[in-house]
């Protein structure tokens, strides 16, 4: 584990301070759940954007975009 300082605003602090007394957390537990639940979320839409590039049907549509390419070479308009 690594621990690193961040600058907020007394706002963010504030609701911060409101969240970990509901849930009876530190500070540090609620941020460190907050930022890892936003690495997640992001790491499994970046996943999806990937098998849907890679799914067959996608990967098909683009290389029969490519060999039309190919076949007719490409248009200046």
């Amino acid at each position: 584990m690594k621990r690193i300082n961040v600058t907020i605003s007394d706002s963010l602090n504030q609701r911060i301070d409101n969240y970990s007394d509901e849930y009876g957390m530190t500070k540090a537990s609620i941020v460190s759940f907050i930022v890892g639940q936003w690495f997640d979320k992001n790491d499994r839409q970046n996943g999806e954007i990937d098998e849907q590039m890679t799914s067959d049907s996608t990967l098909n549509m683009i290389l029969k975009a490519i060999s039309e390419v190919k076949s007719n070479g490409v248009k200046n308009e």
